[in-house]
């Protein structure tokens, strides 16, 4: 066997055993199928084909031996039938007799190719020597292993498709889907939409449903009936063309890992279907020679197509040679007027005379009206650089902001676009762009863009003012041709003015190089080079006499030692320059290197030294060269240029500090000036001028200009200040406000500064600059300022309050007149004293916390005990106001104090007055009332008197102060002994303790909720009471809400739960195989659905004359279980009946009546309009079915009754596909599947199995001579003697026509032959009569075949008997022949 080949085996196919479900097999597959869609998803890997094409089937094992096979077509063919798959075993369908090659005798891929073709399957089981299992071969495995190139690109798509393609329309569901492709025996069916009317009607393909689709809408336990092919195809599809060829079909399906590809014409119809049968067909020999046919008549048809070819191509080349020429002199004649152009823009490298230049010569040539050039600027801003035109309207520095281009248009135009406009009208474009078009004399326009290197430089815009033009090509090409020429002249123009400032930049460096390197020069000579070598075997340094030199040492005092040398070096470089050289002895690379040496005397130089080394034959170093030069110099110039080049940092800086001055100035309004002193010229900038009103223009620019409007005696103070600036050197700053005269008349204040920038050797100022700051508001507000300052200081000094103001610290810093009065002192006296100093030792601490809270900003009156100067008290009222700074820190404080002194000897009869201050209780909307404790001998209280009693609480009690004080309460309101009020207050006078009460007080007409706070006074106590009824009406209230709120969630909680299980509900009805598996698997569900009730499920009768209880619930139902339909008002009604018992409601006869059944309710079951059953409900409680319950049964018995509905239209349609409509019996298809699996059982279990093929005598006679109608009696009439003769477990199937087989498992050959007579002589003894006209006698002739004699398929043993059948009709009809 090839090595390749091998390769095709799939080692670990799916291995099953026979009694496990098909469920369970399907679940396998998409376990395989999952792992397969979890492999890489960017390229397919090796073992990809192995995992869908283990997806695709399982094998079942007996003993190691391969006894079936189960495919996904299999699977699809039983779900088509609506077989239950979760019970039906796997051994019962399984394909049982399975083709199989031993893996000895797999010789090369067309063996294979071969046997799948020629038994039409697309699995095939690899076995050993012992027939034991190896692996399996697909299509899928061997598209790895098939992969000749060169003969997959000589075949086209057209040459192997599938024509005939098996497709539905997308409202079609899953199930005819299903039954679609187990009856074409297809893997795949497209999903297509028919277009065009009748006559020109195509087919266009949407989506694809393959026999892996189905598999696993199985596996998810999928309702087909209910779901339209549209909602699951699998789309887009991959479409392919007819010629394309297959090795690229091929490689696409791979990478994009599908194994089919729609064939669609030029409009998208459906033209066939490639699939990897097709693929493979090509490497079938047939196909092969065929292919070779094909090709040879290609070559010869081709051969005969060249020569045609070949003399059309020779006139076309001719036609296409004089094209070329007309086009070439064409272009030749542009590229000479481009070179011509180009040659004229290129004569200056000065951007602008380029400009010019090119604008004049392309007008010149289009004779257009005008030609300019734009550049952007900042933020895409545009400015007209240059311009021809023969318009009395110049556009030259026109500037254009067009937002919109930024957005959209800028990557474009620099990317090479050209805008061709022909007319502005006509052309899209926005109306604003319209208007600028418009605004720029512009009605027709090319515009191309211009670069500079990779940037937009800017537009070359050409135009037409008045009329529209239709712009040529060649005139748009010749723009073209000129703007890649401007562009590099841009760039070159660009490039000059950059190497001319770079010119003059490097002449100014050489220059100083140039002085540098002579001072170098110079230094050098002085410094003198030294040199050096290290003898490696000796270890001795040698030093020239310019080293010594440098090293300052007498050549007797050195000890010619590496080690002394390293001595010389200063200690912080010892350790570098030692590493370097023996780094260098490692890699033998030469070195430079500067360091320091540090003299006897303490100076220091800087040595700058080179070395190489010379290595013998061994790698080993010689002798070590070098030199020293004294560099100390060079590393002065060095340190100097340094600071030259700060300082030059420092001019830049200082200058571009200027320029920004210059903006800030600007934008401030504030005006600069600049005086050149020595030759008396003065710049006033403009914004110094509008500060006094003047234009630019207006005012020349001269010292006399500022002097003339200076206010003449403000001239002395300026020139004073001048004066001593300039004594100072500059150290006296020239600063002063001064007053100018403004244009309009007004005077205008401003701050006067400048400084003298430049001085001659002499010291005298040369340059001087400065700026002047309008200061006119501040001005005002500082006038402003120190008149309300004197006003408020006339109001302290006069007003009767002291005034007192202190600093963070606590100390006086002002005083008023009235102050200082108070306390016995002279304002100057007080000024810097603390506060402290005025308070006796008692006051203090209180007055440190006074001040602590204003310090956190917390203001109020207080009274404080001041002593004056004679010892006296001063009692004050102080008010006081806290300071912060910008920090909002506490800097002080301002104080207005008022003597209260002589109020202060009366507080105590204040303190008796304002008890009965009546502005205060008459203003209180609290009821206040105030008791005097009465008391007996023993000092115990028996009763209170009313002291006090505000309009508030008189109104409560209903009478007057007047009325109440004096009198006692328990005489007045004895109904507070009883309530414990009375008790209340006796507690609170004698506990001392403030009491907060509620109560409720509804007595004599008083109805209100009472908040009650009493305190004691004296020997008594003082009520304060208000009325809380509102607020306690709304907690009521809010309450209630929180109650109905709370019930809201629970009701919503319920219809939750209510809903889940309603869905559960449902999706056992749809898992259910039967009706009375349905309704008893819900029943356990509906208990907790409806709490506190017991219920069950009527079916109606086929008869539809009653009604049967199928399913209960609860501990009892209280309905009869088989009632009428008329008993039920529901079913008469068509509608819900809910009967309250209790109340004496309508009770349907079917209920059994007790005492205790409370309500009952009837919901008829119904679906399409047809009553299918009864769900009642029955409750001892009168809360159990709400309204909510109510709508949930009705939800319950609208899903049971759909649910009823689909398993009865299941089972109608099981029943229709396996039996023949008119006898009644099995037809052939179910005839077939069931002798399958009753051979595999046989297998297993070893027992026979017999099968009769029988045929009516002379059928035709009976249709003939009685009519069709009379032979289908005839059928009718034998079909019901079969099912009567035949056993339960047996089966009996109208074959087609006249002939009828049965299966008789378990039957020998001999007992099936007994069968088979007693069937013959019972149909010979029929007497069959129909219209009253009687047929005439009956027979039939039987042929008899057995398992395992005669077959071990089922085809074996339905030839098997068919050719005894024939055998007995030879020999005379009539009879049992037995197959030898």
């Amino acid at each position: 066997m090839q090595p390749e080949v091998k390769s095709a085996i799939i080692r670990d196919p799916l291995i099953v055993s026979g009694d496990l479900t098909v469920m369970e097999a399907i679940a396998f597959m998409s376990g395989v199928r999952l792992q397969c869609q979890m492999t890489d998803n960017i390229s397919i890997s090796e073992s990809e084909p192995d995992l869908e094409a283990r997806s695709t089937c399982v094998i079942v094992l007996q003993d190691l031996m391969v006894v079936g096979i189960l495919t996904q077509r299999d699977i699809v063919g039983l779900a088509a039938q609506q077989q239950n798959l979760g019970q039906l075993l796997i051994e019962e369908v399984m394909t049982p007799s399975v083709i199989t090659l031993r893996e000895s005798e797999l010789t090369d891929s067309l063996t294979i190719i071969n046997l799948l073709q020629k038994h039409r399957i697309r699995h095939l089981p690899i076995v050993d020597d012992s027939d034991r299992l190896v692996g399996l071969v697909t299509h899928q495995s061997l598209r790895k292993l098939m992969r000749p190139i060169d003969l997959l690109r000589l075949r086209l798509v057209s040459e192997v498709m599938t024509r005939n393609v098996v497709s539905a329309n997308c409202d079609q569901t899953m199930l005819e889907i299903a039954r679609l492709m187990s009856e074409r025996r297809v893997s795949c069916v497209v999903i297509v939409e028919t277009q065009g009317d009748a006559d020109h009607a195509m087919q266009i393909p949407l989506g694809i449903l393959t026999e892996r689709d189905l598999l696993q809408f199985q596996s998810l336990g999928l309702n087909w009936e209910n779901i339209r092919a549209a909602n699951m195809m699998s789309s887009p599809l991959f479409t392919i063309r007819p010629k394309e060829n297959l090795w690229e079909v091929q490689q696409l399906m791979e990478q994009r890992r599908i194994g089919r590809g729609i064939v669609t014409g030029e409009r998208g119809e459906l033209l066939g279907i490639v699939t990897q049968t097709s693929l493979l067909q090509c490497f079938n020999p047939l196909e092969l020679y065929k292919l070779a046919e094909v090709l040879e008549e290609k070559v010869s048809r081709l051969e005969s197509e060249k020569f045609k070819l070949l003399e059309n191509r020779a006139a076309e080349l001719e036609s296409q040679v004089k094209q070329r020429t007309a086009e070439l002199r064409k272009r030749a004649e542009g590229e000479k007027l481009i070179s011509e152009l180009a040659t004229k823009i290129r004569s200056s490298l000065d951007l602008q005379t380029i400009l010019d230049t090119t604008v004049e010569e392309v007008r010149q040539v289009l004779k257009c009206d005008r030609v300019n050039i734009w550049r952007f600027g900042d933020d895409w801003e545009t400015v007209v650089v240059a311009e021809s035109t023969n318009s009395p309207v110049s556009l030259i520095g026109e500037r254009i902001a067009d937002t919109c281009f930024k957005q959209s248009q800028a990557e474009i135009y620099r990317q090479g676009k050209i805008r061709v406009v022909s007319d502005i009208y006509t052309t899209e474009m926005t109306d604003c762009h319209r208007e600028m078009l418009i605004r720029l004399h512009t009605r027709a326009k090319i515009i191309l863009p211009l670069l500079c290197g990779e940037q937009l430089w800017g537009l070359l815009n050409v135009t037409e003012s008045e009329h529209p033009r239709q712009w040529k090509a060649e005139e748009i090409e010749l723009l073209r041709a000129l703007s890649v020429q401007l562009a590099i002249e841009l760039q070159q123009a660009t490039n000059h003015q950059q190497l001319q400032i770079e010119l003059q930049e490097k002449t100014r460096i050489e220059a100083e190089l140039r002085t540098t390197e002579t001072k170098l020069r110079k230094a050098q000579k002085i410094a003198g080079l030294g040199t050096w070598q290290l003898d490696h075997k000796t270890q001795r340094l040698l030093w020239s006499d310019e080293v010594f030199a440098f090293f300052e040492i007498e050549p007797e005092n050195f000890s010619y030692t590496h080690d002394e040398f390293l001595s010389f070096v200063h200690p912080e470089d010892r350790d570098l320059v030692n590493d370097m050289y023996n780094q260098h002895l490692c890699d033998r690379q030469s070195y430079s290197i500067s360091y320091r040496i540090l003299l006897n005397d303490g100076r220091i130089k800087y040595a700058q030294e080179y070395c190489d080394t010379l290595y013998d034959e061994n790698n080993q170093p010689i002798c070590s060269d070098g030199t020293i030069q004294d560099i100390t110099l060079q590393k002065k110039l060095e340190q100097e240029h340094i600071r030259a080049e700060d300082m030059r940092q420092q001019a830049e800086s200082i200058s571009r500090e200027v320029k920004l001055l210059d903006n800030i100035l600007d934008i401030i309004l504030a005006g600069y000036w600049d005086w050149d002193i020595s030759g008396n010229t003065e710049y006033l900038s403009p914004g110094f001028k509008r500060m006094f009103g003047y234009e630019d223009h207006e005012l020349p620019n001269s010292p006399e200009s500022w002097q003339n409007l200076l206010f003449p005696e403000d001239l002395p103070g300026v020139l004073d200040c001048f004066e001593k600036h300039i004594k100072s050197r500059g150290k006296i700053p020239y600063y002063n406000e001064v007053r100018y005269r403004h244009k309009n008349g007004s005077t205008v204040w401003v701050v006067c500064s400048g400084q003298v920038i430049e001085w001659d050797d002499d010291g005298n100022a040369m340059r001087m600059v400065g700026c002047h700051i309008d200061i006119s508001d501040r001005k005002k507000s500082e006038i402003a300022l120190q008149e309300s300052e004197a006003r408020y200081r006339r109001i302290i000094e006069t007003t009767l309050e002291g005034v007192w103001i202190i600093d963070g610290d606590a100390k006086t810093t002002f005083v008023n007149q009235r102050m200082a009065d108070m306390l016995g002192y002279t304002p100057s006296e007080m000024i810097g004293m603390g506060l402290i100093d005025f308070l006796n030792s008692s006051e203090q601490l209180q007055t440190q916390n006074y001040l602590e809270r204003r310090k956190q900003g917390i203001q109020e009156q207080h009274t404080c005990k001041f002593q004056r100067r004679d010892g006296t008290a001063l009692w004050a009222i102080v008010s006081t106001t806290h300071q912060l700074d910008n920090q909002g820190n506490f800097v002080g404080a301002i104080s207005l104090l008022t003597d209260i002194s002589q109020l202060v000897s009366i507080q105590e009869a204040l303190k008796t007055s304002e008890m009965q201050l009546s502005g205060i209780l008459n203003s209180s909307e609290y009821g206040i009332m105030a008791f005097r404790s009465v008391r007996n001998e023993q000092g115990k209280i028996i009763d209170f008197e009313w002291l006090l009693v505000n309009p508030s609480a008189g109104k409560v009690v209903g009478k007057s102060a007047d009325e109440l004080i004096g009198k006692r309460l328990l005489e007045e309101l004895p109904e507070y002994q009883e309530s414990g009020l009375f008790e209340h207050y006796v507690e609170v006078v004698e506990s001392e303790k403030s009491v907060k009460k509620e109560f409720y007080y509804n007595q004599y007409g008083i109805d209100f909720w009472f908040e009650n706070i009493s305190v004691k006074l004296g020997d008594g106590f003082a009520v304060t009471f208000r009325d809380i009824t509102g607020i306690k009406q709304s907690e009521k209230a809010l309450s209630l809400a929180n109650e109905q709120l709370n019930n809201r969630i629970n009701e919503l909680d319920q219809r939750h739960a209510e809903m889940l299980l309603l869905s559960e509900i449902s999706d056992f009805m749809q898992a259910a195989l039967t009706v009375q598996e349905a309704c008893e698997a819900i029943s356990y569900l509906l208990e907790p659905l409806f709490p506190e009730c017991a219920g069950g499920i009527f079916l109606m009768a086929a008869s539809r004359d009653s009604l049967e209880m199928i399913s209960s619930w609860g501990k009892e139902c209280t309905s009869v279980s088989v009632f009428v339909p008329k008993d039920c008002w529901a079913l008469r009604r068509g509608r819900v009946h809910l009967c309250n018992h209790e109340k004496g409601g309508i009770s349907c006869r079917h209920i059994q009546v007790s005492s205790t059944l409370s309500c009952t309710l009837c919901v008829p079951m119904m679906a399409q309009g047809e009553t299918l059953g009864l769900f009642y409900l029955s409750t001892d409680s009168a809360t159990a079915l709400s309204e909510a319950k109510q709508q949930a049964a009705s939800t319950v018995a609208e899903q049971i009754g759909m649910a009823i509905a689909n398993l009865n239209l299941r089972a109608t349609l099981e029943h229709q596909s396996i039996r023949d409509p008119l006898t009644g019996l099995f037809n052939r298809r179910y005839l077939e599947e069931y002798l399958s699996q009753e051979i595999a059982r046989a297998q297993r279990q070893k027992h026979p199995i017999g099968v009769i093929m029988m045929d009516i005598d002379n059928f035709k006679h009976f249709n003939d001579t009685f009519g069709h109608d009379a032979g289908d009696y005839v059928l009718q009439k034998v079909g019901e003697l079969l099912k009567q003769k035949v056993r339960e477990y047996d089966v009996a199937c109208r074959y087609g026509g006249e002939e009828m087989t049965l299966i008789l498992p378990g039957s020998s050959l001999e007992n099936t032959s007994m069968r088979a007579e007693q069937i013959r002589e019972a149909i010979a003894s029929l007497v069959v009569a129909s219209g009253g006209q009687h047929l005439g006698s009956i027979t039939a002739s039987f042929g008899v075949a057995a398992f395992p004699k005669h077959g071990s398929i089922g085809i074996d043993l339905i030839q098997a008997a068919d050719a005894a059948l024939y055998r007995a009709k030879a020999d005379g009809r009539n009879r049992v022949v037995i197959i030898p």
